[in-house]
């Protein structure tokens, strides 16, 4: 009860600065060095809030302090990021725990909030951090994988201006000169199942098997298919007789496999049918194949991105096969990779409004599309310039509308947020969605960003 770790703190932030120090003297080894953060982080784990209550608060400042961070975070040394993350696991597990106990005192407040504006930090200047760790950190935090890795993924990765995602020639950037993104994403390919990887590889350079698009849907069902039938003998009777061909059958069995050895490699899925991360990264699998050969081809602008390339018939062939709820899962997963502005954000956002022009006569998939990109401008901080740059082109370049009918009636407090989004970001009276707001409700009243912020 007597234990004041405020000085504690001061004297360990101290510690640590003055042993980085170090590193200027000539008589302490580089190999001391790198050893002294490790150890640092050690010793909070020692110190961490489920062994120490009293220490919590001070446990939290000490990780949200920029030193500390930078040195952790911003070197390339995996054990310091493992060191972190094992921090950040301790602080969010005990107050997790405190907050499924009900405790409501003023300390715990204060407590959250400082949490979540150290992972809202760490989302935004270290999302290959965040995404690295996703499969991890989803163990102790309550949200799921796939929405933590597209929180992060949607994140900016600096503080510019969004001011040029306005221009018409937002997308006309040549791919050369646009970054990649680094991390998670990249290893997309690695991830994937082996035959599903080899099927699409074959399918892009020589278009076989022929009846590869009919079959992907399948692919990605999130079920134990083998397990079920060989747990049911006589159900795989009934389905070879319904089959009669052996070659149909064999080929359902193969498939029963591979959804069962995909579930195996991502885990089960509780609400969707199909496996969300494993859509995702077949996805940007495509993205990274697509980009390559257009920058083969010469093609630095991307022209070809949709007209030369195999990603559409794909998309589509998936928009299909998968019904109406997988159709707005695929968009999801499309609008969640559109970040900064670097090779995966142009393709992405060339494909969903290619997708949106071939889909004159679909007002569901259209529909789909947009309400897809406004549920992520309302619930995503920081607004990606990727999801305005397009909400602008599908509203500048196809003068379309928002449609009460269509669109399922938003509460008023989200009127008022789309509005103002395109009120600040959009500031085109002719592109402002006005039916979209009923006459009798308040969202004719305009939020300051400030006000957008508490909103």
């Amino acid at each position: 009860e007597e234990f004041n770790p405020l000085p504690v703190k001061y004297i360990l932030i101290k510690l640590f600065k003055t042993l980085l120090k170090t590193q200027e003297d000539s008589t302490f080894g580089s190999t001391f060095i790198d050893h002294v953060p490790i150890a640092f982080g050690y010793f909070l784990h020692l110190l961490r809030p489920s062994r120490v209550p009293a220490f919590q608060v001070v446990f939290l400042e000490i990780l949200e302090d920029d030193v500390f961070i930078k040195r952790m975070l911003d070197i390339a040394i995996p054990a310091y990021h493992n060191v972190y993350a094992q921090l950040l696991v301790d602080v969010t597990k005990h107050v997790n725990v405190l907050a499924q106990s009900l405790v409501t005192h003023n300390s715990l407040t204060n407590l959250y909030q400082s949490l979540y504006d150290l992972w809202n930090k760490l989302s935004c200047l270290y999302p290959t951090f965040i995404c690295e760790f996703a499969h991890y950190f989803s163990n102790f935090i309550s949200i799921p994988l796939f929405s933590l890795r597209n929180l992060v993924i949607s994140a900016r990765y600096d503080q510019t201006s969004l001011s040029w995602v306005l221009d018409t020639d937002a997308l006309e950037r040549r791919l050369d000169l646009l970054p990649d993104p680094t991390g998670y994403v990249m290893d997309a390919g690695n991830r994937l199942p082996p035959p599903l990887k080899s099927a699409v590889e074959s399918y892009i350079s020589l278009g076989t098997p022929i009846n590869f698009l009919e079959d992907l849907p399948h692919m990605f069902q999130a079920r134990d298919s083998i397990a079920h039938l060989f747990q049911s003998p006589t159900k795989m009777m009934v389905i070879a007789a319904k089959l009669r061909s052996k070659a149909l059958f064999d080929k359902a069995l193969y498939y029963a496999a591979v959804n069962s050895q995909n579930v195996a490699d991502y885990g089960f899925t509780n609400s969707v049918p199909y496996i969300p991360e494993m859509v995702s990264d077949f996805l940007v699998y495509l993205c990274i194949i697509s980009v390559e050969n257009c920058q083969y081809l010469g093609d630095y602008v991307g022209e070809g991105l949709m007209t030369r390339l195999p990603f559409i018939p794909i998309a589509k062939s998936l928009l299909k096969g998968m019904g109406n709820a997988g159709q707005y899962f695929i968009i999801s997963c499309m609008v969640s990779h559109l970040r900064y502005l670097n090779k995966h954000t142009k393709f992405f956002a060339q494909c969903l409004l290619h997708i949106f022009k071939l889909a004159s006569e679909d007002g569901n998939l259209r529909c789909d599309i947009v309400r897809c990109l406004f549920e992520y401008l309302f619930t995503k901080e920081p607004k990606s310039e990727g999801i305005l740059m397009t909400c602008a082109q599908i509203f500048r370049n196809f003068g379309w509308t928002l449609d009460i009918n269509e669109l399922p009636k938003p509460a008023e407090d989200l009127e008022r947020v789309v509005k103002n989004i395109f009120v600040i970001y959009i500031p085109d009276p002719q592109t402002v969605p006005e039916t979209v707001f009923s006459e009798s409700s308040d969202s004719s009243k305009t939020l300051t960003p400030n006000e957008e912020k508490r909103e």
